[in-house]
């Protein structure tokens, strides 16, 4: 029973981890974006 939770648990992870990656780096990008629009600003 355990090996077959172990099995559902890994197999989930391997397949959400494609969208773990994308979801942080659209976070970075978007923090990124933040701090550009941040500075621009700042300047005007």
């Amino acid at each position: 029973m355990m090996c077959l939770v172990c099995t559902g648990v890994s197999l989930f992870f391997r397949s959400s981890f494609p969208f773990i990656c994308w979801l942080s780096n659209l976070l970075r990008l978007h923090l990124a974006n933040e701090l550009v629009l941040g500075r621009v600003e700042k300047r005007i």
